[in-house]
């Protein structure tokens, strides 16, 4: 069933391409003008201006003037806008929604049968200059998700077979007598076009070109290798296709298996060790017996840390001992056993059977992650109407679609993170929102008003204006995602450029302007609604009957699409290490346990102020703040307790398991964006909060209980 399953949306991929790809026909465009010299006059087109007619202005995606305006409800905006390419470049999930075939793209061409061949040139328009030039029969557009890239030679191909096509059937002639053969002639040459893609994947087979159905099938006949062909790139799956069948006839030689590291581990940086049994003669001859240790060596890649790591025996069966069922009973059986072997060893070094691929996923070990910029602008963006989208969910309970603003997605998605855990909030909370991009940008003296001008450049505090991002009206999840791409860019930036200022007060400085950039606050996000019941009604959403699950089902799909992740799906490092493990104990016959290990959760980094020399001098530093003393510290200190915020939505955005729930009170050590203070005695400062109106009195705030806080951590746990 599963095969067929696959053909089935192969050939449906076949069948889209077919419909959408776009064959010049001067005939065609002939027949348009005709058309319409019919029934307007003559004077409707101009024979002379090529660019005028409606068959070039269609495939253009332009409108013509006997073309019907179609008006469609924006998927970003619930505006009524025009069905046009230019505003389908700026409502990106409405064009998502009306690509061909969706229910979105039927229903249009239902209320416009007569300008589908509009409809998809807004869709997927061709340059008007190169259609008007092109030869008859020339293909001018095409679908760039239906020819894969490993496809270099397929249009050609196609184009040759076209070619061929017309040269051999097509005879004019008949057109002089049958005014209808030359509709009947392009109709076969589209319906003939669904074999020859066929045919000519099928010539591509056993090449680098062959497409991923017949690649994917081919490896699935071989021990079901198909079920890692996500996790691989293209290399490894054409290295695989290509050699599959030298690698069963020669399973289990040395060179094979260093051809597999090769191809498989070493190439996506995955390392894989080997461990060695040394017996250690430093206790003898007071013990009558060797101390057994066993050495890392790692084969494929560099690690000396790694290599240096001596294991006991204990630590190598813990490794073991949840890939079999009984490995954990018989341990301790197994454990003086092995002991005993190894210990009356004929050699002092034996190679064990044992291959581990020890790994650090750092791609998320930052203090800054995407996670949080993502969340915490958020909030603050749709608080201040910046970031304005909608999306639309069905109901679990009776299907019908809800249809939220972003700013309403979010106070959901807070609401039904807390009712999974079985807690129910009664009032509308006001949301914490942190390092929060200003807007606008402070410019570069408002950034030297902070520091003193002895220590830093202008050009430093130009550069760093000039490095922040645009923050300009968002109508698209997807434009809103790219958006917090750059702000978390540059803030990796400007965590590299305080840590390499090796002068002390300069990098506090720099420390200084950088926090004048970024802000923390509050946001109300109510409505001017109370209780969650009033905000529940007020909004139409009726969550009757909801299970826990429910909830967990609408929390996972807002904050999916609420933030662009939809358009933006990746692997984790965890993910591809165990696909390529498994694809190495699928491909050996060697009696080897292989073992992996991985950070599953991401490691948190915080940075800190290290130790760093400035002016030596006799005399008392003044460091131009107006500051009469002796030593002065620049230094951050958040001025809000953290009471209730865990950064709603970091958990499954980020995919960690587990989060902390419990800071309360803490003081940044670092950059910290709610002030920045040049800390005098008792403490003057420089104030540094944002320049909109937040909340910035917690003190009425409706909290969460701390044993509420661990609850809903709780339900990220392993």
């Amino acid at each position: 069933m599963e095969t067929n399953n696959y053909y089935d949306i192969y050939i449906s991929q076949v069948l889209e391409l077919a419909k959408t790809i776009v064959i010049k026909s001067e005939v065609s465009a002939k027949g348009i003008n005709q058309y319409l010299m019919d029934y307007y006059g003559s004077s409707s087109v101009n024979s002379l201006a090529p660019r005028t007619w409606k068959y070039y202005l269609n495939l253009a995606g332009e409108y013509h003037p006997a073309d019907t305006r179609m008006y469609v409800i924006s998927m970003d905006t619930l505006e009524e806008i025009l069905f046009s390419k230019e505003n389908l470049a700026i409502h990106t999930t409405t064009a998502e929604y009306y690509q061909y075939g969706k229910n979105k793209y039927k229903e249009l061409i239902k209320t416009y049968p007569d300008q589908e061949m509009l409809v998809l040139g807004i869709l997927n328009p061709v340059d008007i200059d190169k259609a008007i030039s092109a030869v008859d029969g020339q293909i001018l557009m095409y679908s760039d998700t239906l020819v894969e890239k490993n496809e270099y030679t397929f249009i050609s191909r196609l184009q040759s077979w076209i070619n061929a096509y017309s040269y051999f059937w097509v005879n004019g002639a008949y057109g002089i007598s049958d005014s209808l053969y030359y509709a009947v002639s392009h109709a076969t040459l589209y319906l003939n076009l669904i074999p020859a893609i066929l045919n000519i994947r099928l010539e591509l087979c056993k090449t680098n070109e062959v497409h991923s159905f017949h690649r994917k099938q081919y490896l699935a006949s071989h021990g079901y290798l198909d079920t890692y062909i996500d996790e691989m790139t293209l290399e490894q799956s054409l290295f695989l296709y290509r050699n599959i069948l030298y690698i069963d006839r020669n399973a289990g030689k040395q060179e094979t298996f260093d051809w597999l590291v090769d191809n498989i581990l070493t190439k996506r940086g995955i390392p894989l060790s080997e461990y060695k049994m040394k017996h250690s003669l430093g206790n003898m001859p007071t013990n009558l017996y060797p101390d057994v240790t066993y050495k890392k060596k790692t084969f494929n890649l560099s690690d000396p840390a790694g290599d240096s790591l001596i294991q006991t025996t204990d630590i190598l069966l813990t490794k073991e001992d949840d890939y079999a069922k009984d490995n954990l009973t018989n341990h301790a059986y197994y454990l003086n056993k092995t002991i005993e072997q190894m210990e009356n060893s004929i050699s002092s070094t034996v190679q064990t059977k044992i291959l581990e691929s020890s790994m650090i996923d750092n791609s998320d070990s930052t203090p800054y992650t995407l996670a949080d910029a993502l969340t915490n602008h958020w909030a603050y963006l749709a608080s201040t109407g910046t970031y304005k989208t909608y999306i639309a969910l069905d109901n679990p309970r009776t299907g019908e679609t809800i249809e939220l603003s972003v700013k309403d997605a979010y106070v959901l998605s807070w609401y039904a993170l807390c009712r999974q855990a079985n807690i129910t909030l009664t009032n509308v909370p006001v949301f914490k929102v942190s390092r929060i991009q200003r807007n606008p940008i402070p410019s570069v003296n408002d950034l030297m008003s902070v520091v003193n001008a002895k220590y830093i450049n202008r050009s430093i505090a130009n550069t760093l204006v000039t490095k922040q991002p645009i923050i300009q009206k968002l109508i698209t999840t997807s434009s809103f995602y790219t958006l917090c791409e750059k702000i978390n860019q540059v803030q990796q930036y400007h965590r590299f450029l305080i840590a390499s200022t090796e002068h002390s007060v300069a990098r506090g400085m720099i420390d200084n302007m950088v926090s004048r950039l970024y802000a923390d606050g509050f946001v109300d996000l109510s409505d001017g609604h109370v209780t969650f019941d009033d905000w529940l009604l007020a909004k139409k959403i009726n969550i009757d009957n909801f299970l826990p699950e429910d909830f967990k089902t609408i929390y996972d799909y807002i904050v999916t699409y609420a933030v662009g992740l939809n358009f933006h799906k990746t692997t984790s490092i965890q993910d591809i290490q165990k696909a390529m493990i498994g694809l190495m104990k699928d491909l050996s016959s060697y009696s080897v346990q292989f073992l992996s290990e991985i950070n599953a959760d991401a490691i948190k980094k915080f940075d800190f102020a290290s130790i760093r020399v400035g002016d030596v001098i006799e005399s008392p530093i003044d460091v131009g703040l107006g500051l009469d003393t002796d030593v002065c510290v620049i230094r951050s200190i958040s001025t809000y307790q953290e009471v209730f915020m865990f950064e709603l939505g970091q958990t499954l955005i980020s995919n960690i398991k587990q989060k902390e729930t419990n800071r309360v009170g803490y003081t940044d050590i670092g950059v910290d964006i709610t002030h920045s203070h040049v800390v005098k005695n008792i403490g003057s400062f420089v104030n540094n909060s944002l320049d909109v109106k937040l909340i910035n009195d917690p003190s009425n705030i409706n909290l969460l209980t701390q044993a509420q806080l661990i609850k809903i951590g709780s339900l990220f746990k392993n």
